[in-house]
């Protein structure tokens, strides 16, 4: 793969540049498509939010549409399917649009590197009853962060795209994943990158009744 072709794949916008792009929150998923467990209502209620300034939501596109749609946004919405985890995450940290998680199981059981990483810093998680009540109210937080919060989001998740994604100029997946089998198997130890937001997790931001 050329220079070129991965700096396609892995834009590196300035923080101003990022805070420029046209779309505030994205969100893309086919809305005839029934899933299991529970996740069809889920994965329909973002439709709601169509209304909401700058924002892009609609039906399925195809892969590259799609990823360019969210090198395009700032934050990128995901919902749960079949299973807690969705491969989107890992689309969106790819194109530096900030994941907006919906699923009440992400961190129990799809997080990776749950104890290295800060997911706090660079991503943000609704709890699914918040969301399903009101959705326009659950991301509202998205349009009152600071631009010191948007600086520091944007600066973590440029730093975690290094861990998570293997593929990444500069990559650090592989020292994460070694650090991960040391930390289970030796008791091993390995510093937190991203800082964290104190707590300041869309749990929060969203409002106490938001909480689990």
């Amino acid at each position: 793969m050329s220079s070129e072709d991965v700096g396609g794949i892995f834009p590196t916008p300035s923080c101003s540049e990022w805070l420029a792009r046209s779309t505030s929150l994205f969100y893309h998923n086919d809305p005839k498509k029934d899933y299991h467990w529970g996740a069809t209502p889920v994965r329909r209620m973002p439709f709601n939010l169509s209304t909401l300034p700058a924002v892009s939501i609609g039906g399925n596109m195809n892969k590259a549409k799609h990823l360019k749609g969210m090198a395009g946004s700032r934050f990128c919405l995901i919902t749960r399917g079949d299973t807690p985890s969705s491969h989107k995450v890992f689309d969106a940290i790819r194109a530096l649009c900030v994941p907006v998680i919906v699923s009440d199981l992400w961190h129990r059981v799809a997080k990776p590197f749950p104890t290295l990483l800060a997911w706090d810093a660079f991503s943000f998680s609704i709890p699914e009853p918040h969301f399903m009540k009101d959705p326009k109210q659950a991301v509202a937080f998205l349009w009152t962060l600071s631009l010191g919060e948007l600086k520091h989001v944007y600066r973590s998740l440029v730093e975690a795209r290094l861990a998570l994604d293997w593929r990444s100029p500069g990559s650090r997946t592989a020292s994460f994943v070694l650090a991960s089998s040391a930390e289970l198997c030796l008791s091993g130890s390995f510093p937190m990158i991203g800082g964290g937001r104190g707590g300041g997790s869309a749990e929060r931001s969203a409002g106490k009744s938001g909480k689990d």
